[in-house]
């Protein structure tokens, strides 16, 4: 297969003089970052760095965002485009793939049906010939002298509660030909009972990470209970972030 005719595109990354200048000054601003706040008169510096820290931040991102723009909307075309190539691809291969997995799920089925039939049968051939043999000792003991007779019955005894030897005939099923196609198990985890795998975890015999706890649900129900509510466990608490305030 050819490769794709793509053209050649070339990208000035290099931001205008303006901004490198920012960039470079927020650079040598770093250690007065780190500057513990003191004063009142330190807060409002540090309150009015932090806005046009922001507002520069803000311009840069938009200078680069206009580069993007035009990337993100030929990357969104060329993966449409391979969607609708590779999808009538992705269609046969999962279709025919299920119904493979269900025909050789069928034929293992089968196959250990027919094999406990098989032992079925084999153990039943087995007891049968452990019977005779304990009929063949008994009968043998009627006619033995006396002093054997004990230990010939004695004999038959231990081999009538013996656990028949069951010969079982090999598989002669020759395994399914997939051709250059592998084969993998996947496993996977069904919670079919909530409150006996938290017993579980609260044992011990179920790791914790079994009940992570789920943030994105807690963090929601923070900013709705806030302090009214107290939940054994979680503890509510609030973080401050500055945002640029509206002109």
């Amino acid at each position: 297969m050819p490769a794709p005719k793509t053209e050649s595109l070339v990208i000035d990354l290099r931001p205008d003089k303006k901004i490198a200048k920012d960039v470079e000054k927020m650079s040598r601003l770093a250690a007065v970052a780190m500057r513990p706040v003191t004063s009142i008169p330190m807060h409002t510096a540090a309150c009015e760095m932090i806005s046009e820290a922001k507002r520069q931040l803000a311009k840069i991102v938009g200078w680069y965002d206009k580069i993007l723009k035009p990337l993100n909307a030929a990357r969104a075309e060329v993966n449409s485009s391979k969607k609708e190539q590779t999808a009538p691809f992705d269609l046969f291969i999962s279709l025919r793939s299920r119904a493979v997995a269900d025909f050789e799920q069928r034929e293992e089925a089968e196959e250990k049906r027919r094999q406990e039939r098989a032992r079925e049968y084999a153990e039943a051939i087995a007891r049968e010939e452990q019977q005779r043999e304990v009929a063949r000792l008994r009968e043998l003991a009627k006619s033995a002298p006396k002093a054997e007779r004990a230990t010939i019955l004695e004999q038959a005894k231990a081999v009538a509660s013996a656990e028949p030897i069951i010969d079982m005939p090999e598989s002669t099923k020759p395994p399914l030909d997939r051709g250059d196609l592998d084969s993998r198990e996947t496993w996977s985890a069904e919670v079919v009972d909530l409150g006996a795998l938290l017993a579980a975890v609260v044992r011990g015999d179920v790791p914790m990470g079994a009940v992570e706890p789920n943030l994105p649900w807690l963090n929601k129900q923070a900013r709705q209970v806030r302090e009214k509510r107290i939940w054994y466990g979680v503890r509510f608490f609030t973080t401050k972030s500055f945002a640029m305030g509206r002109e």
